[in-house]
């Protein structure tokens, strides 16, 4: 059995945590959100180390467009 009050005090209580949980999400999402940014800033920098790397090998090794670009010259 239940009374008036008690039904009250518990849609009252519902709703605080509703709002508490939605809080809580709120924060969460702000506290990943900078380690998210920092992860893409990290993935940017070693796609432009990888690019820059690769055209050096290129450039040493004789591959890729540095390659096609030299072999006319080495046949005059």
């Amino acid at each position: 059995m239940e009374g008036e009050n008690l039904r009250q005090a518990k849609a009252r209580i519902e709703s605080t945590m509703d709002l508490i949980i939605k809080g809580f999400e709120h924060q969460l999402d702000e506290l990943y959100k900078a380690d998210a940014m920092d992860v893409d800033s990290d993935i940017r920098v070693m796609e432009t180390m990888l690019e820059r790397d690769t055209a050096s090998v290129e450039k040493d090794f004789g591959l890729g467009e540095f390659a096609a670009e030299q072999k006319p010259e080495e046949t005059e």
